[in-house]
């Protein structure tokens, strides 16, 4: 929530012209869905305390807004559409254990 927090300060928030490579190391579907079950404990929390930009952050719209390279490369596509249906059922069951009590860190 670094992102609302800067913006109620009163600053803006630009956008960068030039790409920005992100580097994670050693990438597995484990430790992804890991945290996007963590991710998924903080949701309800974020979605009460911001409401609006909870609504955007649901979808990436470039997922959206790019999606002729699905076309280019369907396998990718394919890819892409299954790992972010994985994600989003790992931020769901996160979203569910925090709603009951439960953290899902020990899982």
């Amino acid at each position: 929530d670094l992102h609302q927090r800067i913006l109620a300060q009163g600053y803006k928030i630009g956008r960068a012209k030039n790409y920005i490579i992100h580097r994670e190391g050693r990438l597995s579907l484990e430790r992804l869905l890991k945290k996007k079950l963590y991710y998924g404990s903080a949701f309800l929390e974020y979605r009460r305390r911001y409401p609006k930009a909870f609504r955007k952050s649901i979808m990436r719209l470039s997922l959206l807004t790019n999606w002729y390279y699905f076309l280019l490369k369907p396998h990718y596509g394919m890819g892409v559409i299954f790992l972010k249906l994985l994600e989003g059922i790992a931020l769901f069951c996160g979203m569910v254990l925090a709603s009951r009590g439960m953290n899902p860190k020990h899982y």
